[in-house]
């Protein structure tokens, strides 16, 4: 009897197959090896077809995914695809969903639910908040930090992670957004220490604003933390400063006084002898007058022998 069905469906132009829809078929056309497609781009002008790279995708974590799994708006084989009147790729939704999954199977899932985690504190931050620009999406996405095709982090103190991943994480994060920030950072001592020196222990990003729970760096929540990080490596500095009236009030958890950015800078740190650093001898006077100038907030004028 299937035989027979199906001999009647070849057999029979009017009856179409269904659409083949598995990776291969998607691949036929996205590898990038076949002649160059264009489709229109979601502003209705035309745009190159995504190439993704077949070797990338079988190494990145979701390489064993159907590519319909994600994109269920997909439900032909033909170019231009008729888009199917559904939601765009959710990464969130689908960890959770899978989480919940595995909690009523009772199967371990340490990773997926480290994913979840990570989107609960991403609902947090600042990247979560409406863009400016264009208020129906967020600031950043997952995708526009981890390309879902390619995604694959090393794990947590693996020599991939410690070495390769570290090294290329802050182009990662000028790559769409941060381009400005980037350019200050590449000249400064964490910067140098990694691009010229591909020493890893250079700070990166994520040290310091951390990887998903990113906040508005001018609230007084933030200022603390990010003090608090930088103590992490500089254990001996930050121990000095706990002492001052600065690190005690910062130790309370206000956010007024002096903290490591506000003397020595942010993006564009400098070694303390090099006479551009905002903390060399020659600049320290001017560093520390930005706040201590004698004005309306009540502080000490800085005199020369303030410092």
């Amino acid at each position: 009897m299937a035989a027979t069905a199906q001999a009647a469906v070849g057999d029979n132009p009017a009856v179409k197959s269904p659409p083949k829809l598995d990776n291969a078929t998607c691949q036929s056309c996205h590898d990038g090896k076949s002649e160059t497609y264009e489709v229109p781009g979601p502003d209705g002008e035309m745009r190159p077809l995504l190439v993704i790279e077949p070797t990338g995708y079988q190494q990145s974590i979701h390489a064993g995914m159907e590519c319909i799994s994600c994109h269920k708006e997909i439900v032909d084989d033909v170019s231009p695809h008729q888009l199917a009147p559904v939601a765009k790729p959710d990464c969130v939704q689908c960890h959770k969903d899978l989480s919940v999954q595995n909690a009523k199977e009772g199967k371990q899932g340490a990773e997926r639910d480290k994913v979840v985690q990570n989107s609960l504190s991403y609902d947090r931050s600042f990247h979560a908040q409406p863009h400016k620009e264009i208020p129906n999406r967020p600031r950043a996405t997952c995708d526009d930090c981890h390309d879902s095709h390619f995604f694959n982090v090393p794990p947590k103190g693996s020599p991939e992670r410690e070495g390769e991943w570290r090294l290329g994480a802050p182009t990662t994060c000028a790559a769409k957004c941060h381009d400005e920030s980037l350019e200050y950072y590449s000249e400064s001592v964490h910067g140098l220490l990694l691009t010229e020196e591909k020493d890893p222990k250079g700070a990166i990003c994520s040290d310091c604003h951390t990887s998903h729970e990113e906040r508005v760096t001018t609230a007084d929540e933030f200022k603390v933390l990010i003090t608090k990080e930088c103590g992490n490596c500089h254990k001996e500095n930050f121990g000095s400063y706990a002492d001052t009236y600065h690190g005690k009030i910062n130790r309370l958890g206000y956010g007024y006084t002096a903290k490591c950015h506000d003397c020595h800078g942010s993006h564009s740190i400098l070694k303390v002898d090099d006479p551009y650093s905002a903390v060399h001898p020659k600049n320290r006077l001017n560093t520390c007058s930005k706040c201590h100038d004698g004005g309306e907030s009540g502080r000490p004028k800085a005199t020369e022998g303030f410092v």
